[in-house]
């Protein structure tokens, strides 16, 4: 390299600033999975025992179908002593 090269040479172009962030707020950790699913399953429970012990057949034919848990499910249809309902919901499970 000679001496007027290295005197006049192209220099590298500077990197341009970047601007300052701001620090990120903690966030706080995900909810954990199986306490959620121990959550659900417990408000289940109750509005399961409250749908029995107030006798509410619709409550139970819903909980039967969506319930959380096959627990749930079960305890929700032989709860329900209405052949009819039993009727539609065994049509219902079955998608016909």
């Amino acid at each position: 390299m000679s001496l007027f090269s290295r005197l006049f040479r192209r220099q590298a172009p500077t990197p341009a600033p970047q601007p300052e962030q701001a620090p990120a707020a903690e966030q706080p950790p995900p909810p954990d999975p199986a306490a959620l699913a121990a959550q659900r399953a417990a408000e289940e429970e109750e509005a399961l025992t409250a749908a029995i012990a107030a006798a509410d057949q619709a409550a139970l034919a819903s909980l039967a179908c969506t319930g959380f848990s096959t627990r749930i499910r079960q305890r929700a249809a032989q709860a329900i002593d209405d052949p009819a309902r039993l009727h539609e919901l065994i049509r219902a499970t079955r998608g016909g």
